[in-house]
């Protein structure tokens, strides 16, 4: 098992998010979706790759290494039974109501 990844059904802006789901004949592939701006910057550089849908272990890992490169947090979206439990648990996120943090002042 690789670790415990956080699922969110619509990722924010500020995350690099690896949508995956299942082809007709089977198979796991998986896509980057990031905000249009960081696509925009990273587009005339050649450290990255294409956000074309890929294998699911390639997209894992691409999206690995942006949310490491651009100091983002990642999260995995689409169909989650696409997800092998084997790589690690996919747990839902949960959103933290903004006037919770401030109650106590």
């Amino acid at each position: 098992m690789i670790g415990t990844f956080i699922y969110r059904e619509v990722p924010r802006s500020d995350q690099v998010a690896i949508e995956i789901a299942c082809t007709l004949d089977g198979r796991r592939i998986g896509s980057i979706k990031l905000a249009q701006h960081w696509r925009d910057a990273m587009a005339s550089s050649p450290d990255y790759p294409s956000f074309d849908p890929m294998p699911i272990e390639a997209s894992v890992c691409y999206g690995i290494f942006l949310a490491m490169r651009l100091r983002l947090s990642l999260v995995v979206t689409g169909d989650p039974s696409a997800w092998d439990p084997n790589w690690g648990r996919l747990i839902e996120a949960r959103e933290i109501v903004p006037w919770l943090n401030d109650r106590f002042g």
